[in-house]
């Protein structure tokens, strides 16, 4: 499910994430993120910067080829062992 639209120029190094607490707060409990790792395909890259706190995930993007769309996931499994994933929609362009 892509969350949201970001548009980057090829040469932009940018930290974008996502927001999980609607599903956290869906399931109650106490329930938390305890990992989260995001995957993209060939052509854009993602760096080592990949972090989380709390009900948020956090990655470095970069690179991407002008005129090209990009689905970057991020893929989080809870405490309780549930999983899920969302994604970002990444569009490169010249800005």
């Amino acid at each position: 499910m892509a969350v949201g639209t970001i548009k980057k120029d090829p040469q932009d190094i940018i930290y974008r994430g996502l927001d999980w607490t609607d599903v956290l707060d869906k399931i109650g409990g106490g329930v938390a993120i305890a990992s989260s790792v995001w995957s993209a395909p060939a052509g854009i890259t993602i760096g080592e910067y990949n972090t989380f706190s709390g009900a948020k995930t956090k990655v470095k993007i970069s690179g991407g080829e002008t005129g090209e769309a990009y689905d970057i996931i991020n893929h989080v499994v809870l405490t309780d062992t549930q999983e899920y994933d969302r994604s970002l929609h990444v569009v490169v362009e010249q800005l």
